[in-house]
């Protein structure tokens, strides 16, 4: 913020105000001023801090599309491994059920043919 110190003063002093206490407020402004210009944050500050944060969010994007690569893989194994077992189970039922019904055809022939005999 930047002020005419010596309007201010002037200022001040027709208002009634003494020349030094008038100088005094002055010197007080000015250091409040400079303080405030040393706790603000320059253009360059403020471009810095937007250039470390894109840099950060492509870092963490980066990381983000790893990390869903990684997952999409391990989902893919897990889904081919229950894939094989299903297959396997499929395979089992078959020859169970196969095995079942070559059991039932001879146990039924075996029938047939003693009630023939009778």
């Amino acid at each position: 913020m930047l002020i005419d110190t010596e309007q201010a003063k002037r200022r001040l002093v027709e208002s009634g105000v003494s020349e030094e206490q008038a100088s005094a407020h002055l010197d007080v402004l000015r250091m409040v001023s400079e303080q405030s210009r040393e706790e603000l944050a320059t253009k360059q500050d403020l471009e810095r801090l937007e250039q470390e944060i894109d840099q950060r969010f492509a870092e963490l994007r980066s990381e983000l599309k790893q990390d869903i690569e990684g997952l999409r893989s391990e989902l893919k194994q897990d889904i081919e491994g229950l894939r094989s077992e299903r297959q396997a189970d499929l395979r089992a039922l078959q020859t169970t059920m196969y095995r079942t019904a070559v059991a039932a055809v001879t146990f039924l022939s075996v029938l047939m043919a003693l009630f023939r005999f009778l």
